[in-house]
């Protein structure tokens, strides 16, 4: 995998929610940091970016900058502040910093075939728009890109011709065109986007390729509501609970517990209805959990059983 050089996130919404017990934002750097990232800068602006950058968990040193500090500058304008000082950066990752089940396989597709297809600028599409889609790639009949627009916007002005892909917030800009396209978008708006700036590069005549991410479209598309969210999470637990009952252990109703990504639990631990197991909780074999217990970044020996309870940040011997 050729991963970019630098990396950027641009931050949105939700992004100090707690997915599988980590924020949004620290599961969405761990994977950027798996695809190989030495230099991560993190913009944003709203409070709770500020909140999900407190106990961020990655071995990458993270760069944060919080609008705040830069009141006469957007996002673009700090990235191209970047982009102009001296450094060997050949390509740009820039995403939302909202997609907790991005992993690193995403962007190493992504980086193959912005290699593949020597592009200026490759942006990651889904299918037809749903209701949860934010933005829209517009193509032409031939298949040119020609712009990212919000999925109402798109929906209203293009013509029949044109071709309409879900856009996710998952780009990679050549970084030579990266600095002049945000030049010559700020005219365009005071406060341009990300995705403006795939109107400007396709115009410039360069190519600007879309990449399909296929069964990985719910990973990449990111948290867009609270619905989102919780759909999001119910797919984590049940990825989750799979695991674990692979590995040995027993959930007696799956619906009705809930077990953070973090947990440990050994072979041939029963777990019953009503638990809450939590943070770094780590449960040892042939344990009998619940009902009604809840239990937060603790150790449980092996063979211990325990219900109608709850234990935080303790140690259980058997």
């Amino acid at each position: 995998m050729v991963a970019p050089e630098a990396f950027v996130s641009q931050a949105y919404d939700y992004l100090d929610q707690e997915f599988g017990g980590q924020s949004i934002l620290n599961l969405t750097l761990q994977a950027v940091v798996a695809a190989g990232a030495d230099q991560i800068i993190c913009v944003g602006s709203t409070d709770n970016f500020l909140v999900a950058t407190k106990e961020l968990d990655v071995s990458s040193p993270v760069t944060m900058v919080h609008l705040s500090d830069h009141r006469t500058e957007s996002h673009l304008e700090i990235i191209s502040s970047y982009l102009d000082s001296p450094k060997d950066v050949t390509d740009v990752l820039i995403l939302g910093g909202n997609q907790p089940l991005l992993n690193s396989d995403d962007i190493a597709l992504m980086t193959s075939e912005h290699a593949k297809h020597s592009a200026a600028a490759t942006i990651a599409v889904g299918g037809p728009l749903t209701g949860q889609s934010r933005s829209a790639l517009i193509s032409d009949a031939k298949g040119r890109v020609q712009q990212v627009e919000s999925s109402r916007a798109a929906q209203a002005f293009a013509s029949e011709e044109d071709d309409l892909a879900e856009a996710y917030s998952l780009y990679i800009f050549a970084a030579d065109l990266l600095g002049p396209a945000i030049r010559r978008a700020k005219p365009m708006s005071t406060n341009a986007r990300v995705e403006d700036l795939i109107e400007v590069i396709a115009q410039s005549g360069n190519k600007c390729h879309p990449v399909e991410m296929g069964h990985r479209r719910e990973q990449v598309r990111g948290v867009v509501s609270n619905e989102h969210l919780a759909d999001l999470n119910g797919a984590l637990q049940r990825q989750k609970m799979a695991e674990l009952i692979e590995a040995g252990v027993q959930i007696v109703n799956p619906a009705l517990t809930h077990i953070d990504l973090s947990v440990e639990i050994g072979a041939g631990t029963r777990i019953e209805p009503f638990t809450t197991l939590t943070g770094t909780t780590v449960i040892g074999t042939q344990c009998q959990i619940g009902p009604f217990v809840e239990i937060l970044g603790s150790k449980v020996d092996d063979g211990t059983e325990l219900n109608n309870c709850s234990l935080r940040h303790g140690e259980l011997a058997n």
